[in-house]
C-alpha cells in the first residue's frame, strides 16, 4: 500500500508540472490554426476582389475621406467575398465582437492599444471579429509602410470575438491591406509597429507574419532569441 501510495503521489506531481505546459502549448496550436484560417479567408476575399474591381490601388476609395470612411469603403468591397457575416453594432463606444471597452492586454501584463473603425466590425461564422481602417494619409494607398509594401489598411481581427482572452499576440492580431493584396504584419522588413522587434515583441498585436511563416508563438518564451536574423523558435 505504501509503494502504491508513493507511486501515484509521484504521477500527481508530475501530472501537475507537465499538463498546465501541455494544455498552454494545445492552446497555442488552436490559435495558430485559427489565425492561419483568418489570413486565408482574408487573402481570398481580397483576391476576388481583385478579380472583379481590379488592383486594390484602382479601387473606389475617396482619397478625401479619413482613414475610418475609407475603411469603410474598402469594408463594402470586400464584405461580398465573405461568408456568414454579421454586422456588429457600435453602442456607447461598446460591440459585441470586440473586447469590453477594447480593453486589450499584453502576455506580459501590459495594456495593448487597439481601435477598430466602427464602421467596418464583422463577424464571421466562425466566431472570429474582423475591423478594417485605412492607412492614416491624405492620400489613397501610397504609403510606404516598409520595404515589402504599399500600406493601404490595416485588418484588426480577434480571432475568439469578445470571448477572450482578449491578449494581443494571442487572439488578437493585425494584417496588413496593401497594393498586392493582404500580408501579415510583421515581416522582415517591417519598420517601427509594423517591424517584429517593436510591433511583436513589445506590442503584440503585429506578430501574425511570424506566426504564419515560423509556425509557433515562441516570441511569448524565448523573445531575446528570435528574430528574422536570428532564431526562429526557441528549440
Amino acid at each position: 500500500l505504501a509503494e502504491v501510495l508513493i507511486t501515484l503521489w509521484i504521477i500527481g506531481v508530475v501530472a501537475a508540472i507537465t499538463i498546465p505546459s501541455f494544455i498552454a502549448k494545445y492552446q497555442e496550436r488552436v490559435y495558430i490554426s485559427k489565425i492561419k484560417k483568418v489570413y486565408y479567408t482574408l487573402d481570398q476575399a481580397v483576391r476576388r476582389a481583385v478579380d472583379e474591381h481590379g488592383p486594390v490601388d484602382t479601387w473606389p476609395i475617396d482619397p478625401g475621406n479619413d482613414m475610418y470612411l475609407r475603411g469603410q469603403e474598402i469594408t463594402q468591397i470586400i464584405l461580398p467575398y465573405l461568408d456568414g457575416v454579421k454586422i456588429c453594432k457600435w453602442e456607447n463606444k461598446m460591440s459585441s465582437c470586440f473586447a469590453p471597452d477594447y480593453k486589450y492586454k499584453t502576455p506580459t501584463g501590459g495594456s495593448s492599444p487597439i481601435w477598430p473603425n466602427k464602421n467596418t466590425m464583422f463577424m464571421l461564422k466562425d466566431g472570429a471579429s474582423y475591423s478594417i481602417t485605412s492607412q492614416n494619409t491624405s492620400t489613397w494607398c501610397t504609403g510606404k509602410a516598409n520595404d515589402y509594401a504599399i500600406d493601404c489598411g490595416t485588418i484588426t481581427v480577434d480571432i475568439t470575438g469578445s470571448s477572450g482572452p482578449n491578449v494581443a499576440g494571442k487572439d488578437y492580431i493585425n494584417f496588413m491591406l496593401t497594393k498586392t493584396g493582404v500580408m501579415p504584419s510583421g515581416r522582415k522588413g517591417g519598420y517601427h509597429t509594423n517591424s517584429f522587434e517593436k510591433g511583436c515583441l513589445e506590442l503584440f498585436y503585429n506578430c501574425s507574419a511570424w506566426i504564419i511563416y515560423n509556425d509557433n508563438m515562441d516570441y511569448l518564451h524565448c523573445p531575446e532569441k528570435l528574430g528574422w536574423n536570428k532564431a526562429s523558435s526557441c528549440k
